[in-house]
């Protein structure tokens, strides 16, 4: 047996033990790698879901997914209502695992404690932690628009741009820096041409 089949052989008795809950409690079917490309893979599949777990960077870690039928993914701790997606302190949860195997049986257990609801038909949850996730996703880009406008306009101002600078910040104005506001006022108070 070559260490290629160990670690897939590995990788499919850990995800099976971890997750065959789904199968005897909640009426999933276990599919195996469909995937030539990668064989590390293995979902449990439902006529409503798909719970996939798939083995990344070599054996190092898992990436475990849940998708509806509209093919909109989760991880399972999305489904946690304190999870706060894109914070690094909310991210600390998942940085507790240590390797493949643990990532797997953490993802087991999230979706064990906070998905039950979901997996017995109740999209409620899966709803709420995809408005979560897409509204985390809203400010983030919310975010990185103002820092890439704050950036054009300082630009700009230096080039003494006046219109570029009043048109880069004004969407903006209720959340300008004192600094970044006095810019603006002085970038309006210059002439226009």
């Amino acid at each position: 047996m070559t260490c290629k089949d160990v670690s897939l052989e590995k990788f499919l008795n850990t995800s099976r033990a971890e997750f065959q809950f789904l199968v005897s409690r909640f009426g999933f079917q276990e599919i195996g790698a469909e995937d030539q490309y990668n064989p590390y893979k293995l979902n449990f599949i439902r006529n409503d879901l798909i719970i996939s777990i798939e083995g990344i960077h070599y054996g190092s870690s898992a990436m475990i997914l849940i998708k509806d039928k509209n093919d909109r993914t989760l991880s399972p701790i999305n489904l946690n209502p304190n999870f706060i997606p894109l914070d690094k302190q909310s991210a600390k949860t998942l940085q507790k695992t240590s390797g493949q195997s643990d990532e797997i049986a953490l993802a087991a257990k999230l979706l064990r404690e906070h998905g039950t609801e979901l997996l017995k038909g109740n999209f409620a949850v899966f709803e709420e932690a995809y408005a979560r996730k897409q509204n985390a996703w809203a400010q983030y880009d919310e975010r990185r628009l103002f820092g890439n406008a704050i950036q054009e306009a300082v630009a700009a101002y230096n080039q003494e741009e006046w219109q570029t600078v009043v048109s880069l910040l004004e969407p903006y104005e209720s959340n300008l820096s004192k600094k970044m506001a006095k810019k603006l006022a002085y970038a309006r108070s210059r002439p226009r041409f």
